[in-house]
């Protein structure tokens, strides 16, 4: 009997220490603390839907407004920003500010739609309202100029160790003088070696010159060095905004990099376009030496321990052999001295 409770203990022990190494996930509906809802303006181009698709004349001004609910019993404070809708190095586009797009194809609609509010207090179950002021360029633009409103729990109280729940928001704002179609240009232009979370990858970047979305995209690459295919890969369903420059990243996967010059050739197809490209780079001696000596994924090359104690063995068989030859050889003087 005290075998068995000594094996369900031990068995205990083990599967608490398992589920402390378990990812702790944040539900949604935990997170679900606060509701953003817009009021439709008369230029929506559809007024089902939940974002702002607007078409406006030239020089056209309007206040948007969109009202924000507290759904919880206690205070809350958000964090309100107004951003440029950019396509991030997966090849989704996002709208909340943290990554940054410094091409210039044209109209910038930060330049266009100022918000009112940054921070905003709500007690419990309170609503108020925040305001998106829209002035149009003075000249017309073929295209879309796209954004976003992005809405973020600020923080309060503890956090609990290196956990915190946050719940955020994004409404797009799209603005047209008309809804013509435009076909979009892709260019792939360079590419580089980088780290990503201390790993070996490639940045390769691909330009969106027209404002408009190109989407449901499939992307493939092959990665060549020295003539040799080091590295490939299709990715479907990518998205890329308006006027924008992807930064997509391709992951070497625990591959070294080694001194010399790499072609990245890449396809992109959507809808019945098609753009291809093949841009180069070229990493140096020391550059490799760095990106490799930095990569957290590559194993160290280290000696093997058994090498170690084989050298040993034989150095101390080596020292016991010259041990008993002197030995023997001062017996054998001594005896022939007799």
């Amino acid at each position: 009997m005290l075998k068995k409770r000594s094996k369900s203990f031990i068995r205990g022990v083990f599967l608490v220490l398992a589920l402390s190494f378990l990812p702790i996930v944040a539900h949604g509906e935990s997170l679900d603390t606060f509701d953003a809802v817009i009021h439709p303006s008369e230029q929506q181009i559809d007024k089902d839907q939940l974002y702002y698709d607007l078409q406006y004349q030239p020089n056209a001004a309007e206040r948007l407004t969109v009202t924000l609910t507290n759904r919880t019993d206690q205070p809350l404070k958000l964090k309100a920003s107004f951003n440029r809708a950019v396509t991030n190095s997966l090849g989704v586009v996002e709208y909340s500010g943290m990554n940054k797009d410094e091409s210039n194809f044209g109209p910038n609609i930060t330049d266009y739609v100022k918000l009112s509010d940054q921070e905003i207090e709500l007690a419990g179950n309170q609503s108020k309202d925040i305001y998106l002021a829209v002035k149009m360029p003075e000249k017309e633009f073929e295209g879309i100029l796209a954004g976003g409103l992005y809405l973020e729990q600020a923080a309060s109280g503890k956090v609990d160790g290196n956990i915190r729940n946050v719940f955020s928001r994004e409404i797009a704002v799209l603005l047209q003088n008309k809804t013509d179609e435009v076909k979009p240009v892709l260019k792939i232009t360079k590419a580089k070696a980088v780290q990503a979370n201390s790993r070996n990858a490639i940045d390769v970047t691909v330009d969106n010159e027209k404002a408009v979305y190109v989407k449901d995209a499939t992307l493939e690459y092959q990665v060549e060095k020295d003539g040799k295919t080091i590295a490939k890969d299709k990715k479907e369903k990518l998205t890329l905004a308006p006027s924008s420059r992807m930064p997509y990243l391709i992951q070497m996967n625990n591959t070294e990099f080694s001194p010399g010059t790499y072609t990245v050739k890449m396809t992109i197809r959507a809808g019945d376009q098609k753009w291809t490209g093949h841009p180069t780079f070229t990493i140096d001696r020391k550059k490799a030496a760095d990106y490799n000596a930095n990569d957290v994924s590559i194993k160290k090359k280290t000696t093997n321990p058994w090498i170690w104690v084989g050298l040993a063995v034989i150095l101390i068989l080596l020292a016991i052999v010259i041990f008993m030859y002197n030995r023997n050889r001062n017996l054998k003087k001594k005896l022939d001295g007799k």
